[in-house]
């Protein structure tokens, strides 16, 4: 970089993510593609296999990425009437939320995509995606030189004014000495004559058997002083179908104060706060201060409490904003989904009667005739682009009633994406009997919703008057007997264990605050944690303001949008709350498991559904084995807990050996608990895998287990964590008892555990429920010898 390019100083960068990629076909690879450019800023593709006409699909990938593209007919368009397989092409994809620093450039021809990056102080930085050609075509050396003099040409162009990156396939190894030929002698003069740095990681290229044999992708950079890191090969993602690695690196980059000021005038209420982009160290200074500052505050009541759980809240929001590095959004004009000669015309005449009036000085007088023609054309582009689209509906229509009977399969393929293309927003919902339209009367139809649910019905306690009449009696005395009953104060110790318990990347609560807003402040901040909670243990109370949860309804995937009967709801609670929550369940959790029932699994550490439901498969077994009659009869506990009269609840807990203020605690927590309506969304499905998913082969080559293997390892996961219960489990006990005294012949669950282990030489399956292994290094012992099979 020339001396006159100004370096901005480290403090006010961002850092930018960088991946290039040979995804040799962006169809079947759109899977990884997806994934890398939600993990990183910008992606570097080569061979994307589309033509000039089909570059629309790369925006499709994802619904928050822009892109610039070029097919390798953009200088000879093909016709669409037929086109050949798709080959070559280049593209550089990025999130839409920098659209606002992206100017896409006209330089290079089909093999070369430029963008330029605006940088602050006018530090711009220009990305360049290229796939120079291999050695399958006669011509080739005279169009790679042709392809690199391009090149040459744009550094050159840029090099005094701007930094420069160029990721992609080279198709030579620089890193490999013993390789000689007149294709690496022209590039390795191109890099040293142009001063163009680059790193020799790894090897990106894997033969058609699985082995990797060169280094065939790179960055080739001039930035100056800025230094970036080392080239990654991304050599583990497991969704990769093509026969290159990723490649990737990250630099320090000052984003341009334009774009920072656009980024002002949004809306940041309650925005995701990216840990990894906040300065941490600023952000435990800042929040020491703070923390120290309220601990020198009077805190000995449940109102003082209150009073600074609020101070709390409002300095951990102001710290991370204040220490984000928040990247600039920008919402791009919507795009045409059509276009036709008619639309065209339509628009190159709204365009010139358009710069007519603007250099008129945008007059708006109706008896102007430019002013007149402008508003006419603008019309008349409107009307063409609903024609189109009109069209389009038309011939989907067609096309789909005449593949219901000449292709089945396409038929299902067309209703499924226009069932995708539906919106997923509801007008009205019915509640029970009655049907709310409009926005806010769903909103209000929802809050009723899970208002009735939280109700119990009065004919339930009805019929059981006495008895309900009874528990509140108890629980009035049990109110009495626990209130005098102090508990210890919670240790620091205790503190940190919850908070390092709690998942991390959940959604924010009400007030803004995540557990990673706890995790990465200061230590002072802890000892004021610790004071609130001692002073909520020995009040034996928990202030109203931790009660309210953000509630939000997600819809089951199953039966009518406008059922509200058809919506979950999950509710965001404050994560202070889940810190209290957690301690007391440390502390009371082994009195309540020497009185659970021993068959219980819901709600269990360790255990679930699928080890409930394997003595009931056991007994279908052992009928089967037997020819005999077997029934099953299971409750649909539908909506227990939502439902449940909690003094009830409250009663078998006393029992159950919780006879102190941690009772006290659970009680306030139940009482006048509030949820607050956040939104209503509906979760959309998970894309299936499209046709052309690899068959077993190509999945072994790329590391992913065929399908009759991530079965095996399903039933052995299971049995791992049979393996890991206590001796004194149910599935245990059964495990050693099926084990023992049934044949090979059996139809026993077990004995195909065993059956398994023998083909995958896991060894003794009887030995496995006595090893002394934690349930990871077990699983991972399965794996290794899965995948050591297969290879």
């Amino acid at each position: 970089m020339a001396d006159q390019v100004a370096q901005p100083t480290e403090a006010s960068n961002t850092t930018l993510q960088i991946v290039s990629f040979n995804c040799k076909s962006i169809k079947s690879c759109s899977a990884t593609v997806r994934d890398l450019i939600r993990q990183n800023d910008f992606v570097l593709i080569q061979e994307h296999w589309l033509f000039e006409g089909q570059l629309n699909l790369i925006g499709e990938i994802d619904a928050n990425v822009n892109y610039a593209a070029k097919g390798v007919d953009k200088y000879d368009p093909l016709p669409p009437i037929y086109l050949p397989r798709g080959y070559g092409g280049v593209a550089i994809i990025w999130k839409m939320n920098l659209d606002s620093i992206i100017k896409t450039l006209d330089d290079g021809r089909e093999r070369i995509q430029c963008v330029e990056v605006l940088g602050k102080d006018n530090n711009n930085l220009i990305l360049i995606s290229i796939y120079l050609p291999s050695t399958g075509s006669r011509d080739h050396y005279e169009e790679f030189k042709d392809t690199i003099d391009q090149l040459n040409e744009i550094v050159l162009k840029y090099q005094d004014t701007h930094y420069i990156i160029i990721g992609g396939d080279l198709n030579e190894d620089l890193g490999n000495i013993d390789r000689i030929n007149k294709r690496k002698d022209y590039l390795e003069k191109f890099v040293k004559e142009t001063g163009l740095k680059y790193d020799n990681e790894g090897k990106t290229f894997v033969k058609v058997n699985g082995e990797e044999c060169s280094e065939l992708d790179y960055f080739l950079h001039k930035l100056g002083k800025i230094k970036p890191t080392h080239k990654q090969v991304l050599n583990s993602v497991m969704n990769n179908t093509s026969d290159h690695h990723p490649i990737k690196m990250k630099i320090l980059y000052g984003i341009s104060n334009d774009a920072e000021c656009k980024n002002l005038t949004k809306d940041c209420t309650n925005r995701a706060v990216k840990w990894d982009k906040v300065d941490i160290d600023l952000y435990v200074a800042i929040t020491n201060e703070q923390s120290d500052s309220i601990l020198n505050m009077p805190l000995e009541t449940l109102e003082q409490a209150t009073s600074v759980l609020e101070q709390v809240h409002g300095f951990l929001n102001d710290a991370a904003a204040t220490c984000a590095a928040n990247k600039p959004r920008y919402n791009a004009k919507p795009k045409l989904n059509v276009w036709s000669p008619d639309i065209k015309l339509a628009l190159d005449e709204m365009r010139k009667y358009y710069a007519q009036w603007v250099k008129q000085g945008k007059i708006k007088d109706p008896e102007n005739n430019i002013y007149q023609q402008r508003l006419r054309t603008k019309k008349e582009f409107r009307r063409q682009v609903r024609i189109e689209n009109a069209k389009v509906k038309d011939t989907e229509k067609q096309r789909i009633m005449e593949t219901r009977t000449k292709d089945t399969k396409l038929f299902h393929q067309l209703v499924k994406i226009n069932r995708k293309n539906r919106g997923n927003a509801i007008m009205d919902l019915h509640v029970g009997d009655i049907c709310m339209s409009g926005e806010q009367n769903v909103m209000e139809g929802f809050k009723q919703h899970f208002r009735n649910l939280a109700t119990p019905e009065e004919s339930t306690v009805l019929e059981n008057r006495q008895y309900h009449q009874q528990v509140e009696y108890e629980i009035g005395l049990i109110t009495e007997m626990v209130k005098d009953k102090n508990i210890p104060p919670a240790t620091l110790e205790e503190l940190q264990k919850a908070i390092k318990s709690i998942n991390k990347g959940k959604s924010a609560d009400i007030y803004g605050i995540t557990v990673e807003h706890i995790l990465h402040a200061g230590k002072n901040l802890e000892m004021l944690l610790l004071n609130l909670i001692n002073i909520i243990f020995k009040e034996g109370k928990v202030p109203d303001m931790l009660k309210e949860g953000l509630l939000t309804p997600v819809f089951k995937n199953k039966g009518e949008k406008n059922m509200a009967t058809n919506y979950r709801g999950i509710t965001v609670l404050p994560v202070l709350n889940k810190v209290i929550e957690t301690i007391v369940k440390l502390r009371i959790n082994p009195a309540v498991l020497i009185t659970q029932n021993v068959t219980q699994r819901g709600f269990t550490a360790g255990s679930g559904p699928a080890n409930a439901a394997l003595p009931v498969e056991e007994i279908y077994r052992e009928a089967k084995d037997n020819n005999q009659e077997y029934e099953l009869v299971l409750l649909d506990a539908k909506s227990a807990f939502d439902v449940v009269i909690h003094s009830h609840l409250m009663k078998r807990l006393y029992h159950a050996g919780i006879d102190d203020k941690h009772w006290t605690i659970i009680q306030k927590k139940l009482e006048k608990f509030q949820k607050k309506m956040l939104q209503y969304t509906c979760l959309k499905q998970l894309m299936s895998l499209p046709t052309n998913t690899p068959d077993p082969a190509i999945n072994i080559l790329t590391g992913i287990l065929p399908v009759e293997a991530q079965i095996h390892l399903k039933v052995m996961t299971l049995f791992i964590n049979v393996c890991t219960q206590p001796n004194e489990s149910l599935e245990k006990q059964l495990a050693r008892r099926q084990l023992c005294i049934k044949s090979m012949n059996s139809n026993s669950w077990f004995i195909q555990v065993k059956t398994i282990m023998l083909k995958y030489d896991l060894g003794n399956a009887s030995e496995w429920l006595d090893i002394q292994m934690k349930k990871d290094e077990l699983l991972n012992k399965a794996k290794k010898r899965y995948q050591c099979l297969l290879d």
